[in-house]
């Protein structure tokens, strides 16, 4: 009877550790190092961990004994921070004559001649591993200041037309300007639904405010001055996904992209070319639009809870108004006119840091 029973404790005592040995296969030559990253192993115990066993520590299986994958988070930990910084440029603009020549029929500047070049911004995730198939995130997302300049000058004189209104008399040098600013704070629930897709269901505010001016070339400026502010709130939805793991390196792709209520306040003044003061108009309108964000990013680990991301970013927007775009949809003089809706896109590179804790 006592040797029954001691043959049942050995059993209970044995069976466990049986089974991890078959799920951790022991590799001809031990390995004992503590890799950082995706395969991950615990220091000074001979167990080793291949990237599958990673890849499939998803919402299915989850918990995984031993298994630390930055990607699922299979481990017991709860925050992954990133921090991105982005180099990125935006589509040329619709074609649209604003200045022309002293006898105001010539063109001789268009909106499309604006040279886009690259500009910086950031992206910030803060991710809540909450559940063991759910996430949360909250992002933020800011493209500063973009500021485009032209200086345009001829001794005969120039003239402009915009917003239905041009100079008292033609001037010899013009400065068109564009500034813009795009910010973005988006909350959302990420649902490991499989191991190779985590759908994402969220809402996102964002706010794309544009300048367009025509100046003339003297302190202080003056001449004619738009600006378009567009918010938009609404729901989103997406995906992401591993397209590929490797030992040292992760490619996640992700798409999120909803349906917004856009309210736009359009404002414009000029110079009256009759000599009656500042010609001024500020109205409101609504629009329904798009937004969705695309990116791809390679994740390069660098420490047991810190890698490297390098990657690529798409943002598009569509019914938006653009600031550039309205000149010729108002009349300054009348004050009558409708917003001109359009789209916009933005792209660029990104490098950054992920840090897992």
């Amino acid at each position: 009877m006592k040797t029954r029973n001691i043959s049942l404790l050995l059993l209970l005592a044995v069976g466990p550790i049986a089974a991890e040995a078959q799920t951790y296969p022991i590799p001809a030559t031990p390995d004992t190092t503590n890799y950082a990253g995706f395969m991950t192993h615990d220091p000074g115990v001979t167990r080793y961990h291949e990237p599958t066993i990673c890849h499939d520590c998803g919402c299915r299986n989850w918990p995984l004994p031993g298994c630390c994958c930055d990607k699922d988070s299979c481990c017991p930990r709860k925050w992954q921070i990133t921090a991105d910084y982005f180099l990125y440029s935006r589509d040329a603009a619709a074609p649209q004559t604003v200045i022309l020549d002293n006898t105001a029929t010539i063109p001789v500047y268009d909106i499309s001649d604006l040279d886009f070049r690259f500009e910086s911004g950031t992206r910030l995730s803060f991710l809540h591993h909450s559940y063991p198939c759910v996430d949360f995130e909250l992002g933020y997302l800011g493209l500063f200041d973009v500021t485009e300049s032209q200086y345009l000058s001829d001794g005969a004189g120039l003239t402009y037309s915009f917003f239905g209104v041009g100079p008292a008399a033609p001037n010899t040098s013009y400065h068109a300007q564009y500034i813009a600013d795009l910010h973005s704070i988006d909350f959302n629930a990420i649902h490991r639904k499989w191991d190779w897709l985590s759908l994402i269901y969220g809402f996102r505010w964002a706010n794309l405010d544009e300048k367009y001016n025509i100046l003339l070339v003297e302190d202080p400026p003056s001449g004619a001055m738009s600006r378009s502010d567009n918010a938009l709130y609404g729901f989103q939805f997406g995906g992401s996904s591993s397209v590929w793991l490797g030992r040292w390196m992760r490619l996640d792709s992700s798409l999120k992209a909803g349906v917004y209520y856009n309210h736009v306040s359009i404002t414009a003044s000029a110079e009256d070319p009759g000599g009656g003061g500042t010609l001024s108009l500020g109205q409101s309108h609504c629009n329904t639009a798009f937004m969705g964000e695309a990116s791809l990013v390679g994740t390069i680990p660098i420490k047991d809870c810190a890698s490297l991301r390098v990657g690529y970013q798409l943002i598009y927007l569509d019914g938006v108004a653009l600031a550039p775009n309205q000149g010729d949809d108002f009349d300054l003089s009348t004050g009558n006119g409708s917003a001109d809706w359009s789209h916009i896109l933005y792209h660029g590179l990104n490098v950054g840091l992920e840090i897992v804790y």
